[in-house]
Order: C-alpha cells, then structure tokens, then sequence
C-alpha cells in the first residue's frame, strides 16, 4: 500500500520500477501465474519472446536491488511465502493503513489490463477496510463508547471522504453523543466534498441529489 517499495527486516527500503511493483502486486493477490501471462500482462505489444526476455531482466534487477530471490521464477511464477504483503494484511485483517492505496501513485495508463487490475483491487481492498471500520465502530456504540466511535469514523471520512457510508456512521456517532452540530458538520462536509470531487452538471444535480438522502438514526 502506498508507493511501492521493498523494504528488508533491517528497515532499508528499496524504490521499486513500476512493472516491477505490478508484478509483486500481482503474484501477492492473485497467487501463482504463468510466466508466459505475466509477460502478456506487462508487455501486451511486444512478441511474446521478447516479452518474457523482459520478464527475465526484470526479475534480475528485482534480485539485485532486493538481495534476495523474492520469487521462484519456473514456468509459473510464485512470491516467496516469507514476503510480508501489506495489502495482504489488509485483506485478512480489514485493519486499514491510513490514507494509502494500491501502488498510489504510479501510472499505468498505458497498460490498460494492470489499470484495471488495480482498480478491481483497489475496490476490493476499500471494501475490507470499510468493513473494518463497521464492525468496530458498531462494537463501540454497542458498547455506549460513542466518543471513541466517533474517534474511529472521523478517521473512516478522512480515509474515505466520498464515503455516504463513512459518512452516515459518523453522523449516527456524533448523534449519540448529544453533539448535533458535529454531524451536520460532517454532513455539509461530505455534501461539498462530493460538490468539488464530481462537479455535476444542472441537470446530474436534479437527479443524483435529491435521491441522497442522509439520515441520522
């Protein structure tokens, strides 16, 4: 999560080339991939045996900035099972890593196929977090924790600000502690972020608005 880098138990971190940071990626979510679809993957216009030469100075450039074989490279491609994955963490734990996202910020525009991969994940990896912050801010307020459930769901909105979801459980949590004008605040604040993000035209504002509707419950 975040930009992509290697870093060894000793604390040194390693910056990593963005086909290379697919290709961790890639073996780390989706498990073992023929080396021949890897090369498809991250080379789509270039002759399959120039695509897995590619793939083969890839990996040793991998190897000598890492010192360590990362992944066992037959004609299928495996991540190394001793390889911490943040990402991974997230998808077994929920537990969320502030503010960072798959690969943030390395473009892979010109490689549709990794584009859509990394949303598709990324969608996945918001959904853990999200159900991460449900169930224990829901634990909270069971537990009449209110100000510490309003705690968690300031972080949820600032993690994921287009939220409604992050959004409404803030306000519910502001609500239960008395504190009505916390919850319009984060109500009006969730409203202007979606005005700024999206822009929406007259029309878009006619028929998306009225129907989003934010309750306090």
């Amino acid at each position: 999560m975040g930009p992509p880098r290697l870093v060894s138990p000793a604390g040194r971190a390693v910056s990593l080339e963005r086909k290379t940071a697919a290709l961790l990626a890639y073996l780390a979510l989706e498990g073992t991939m023929p080396r021949g679809q890897i090369a498809d993957l991250l080379w789509p216009e270039t002759p399959t045996s120039s695509a897995r030469n590619n793939l083969v100075h890839l990996l040793r450039r991998l190897r000598e900035a890492s010192g360590a074989d990362l992944v066992d490279a037959g004609e299928s491609l495996t991540l190394r099972p001793e390889l911490a994955v943040d990402a991974l963490e997230v998808l077994t734990t929920g537990k969320p890593e502030a503010g960072r996202d798959l690969l943030d910020g390395t473009d892979f525009d010109d490689l549709p196929d990794v584009s859509e991969w990394i949303l598709a994940q990324s969608e996945r990896l918001a959904a853990a977090k999200a159900g991460w912050y449900r169930e224990n801010i829901a634990r909270m307020l069971q537990e009449g924790d209110a100000t510490e459930a309003a705690a968690l769901a300031e972080r949820w909105t600032e993690l994921d600000p287009m939220s409604e979801e992050a959004c409404q459980v803030l306000m519910r949590a502001c609500y239960e502690q008395g504190d009505r004008p916390a919850a319009l605040r984060a109500y009006h604040r969730y409203k202007q972020g979606c005005a700024t993000k999206s822009e929406p035209t007259p029309r878009q504002k006619r028929s998306v608005l009225p129907g989003k509707s934010i309750r306090v419950r």
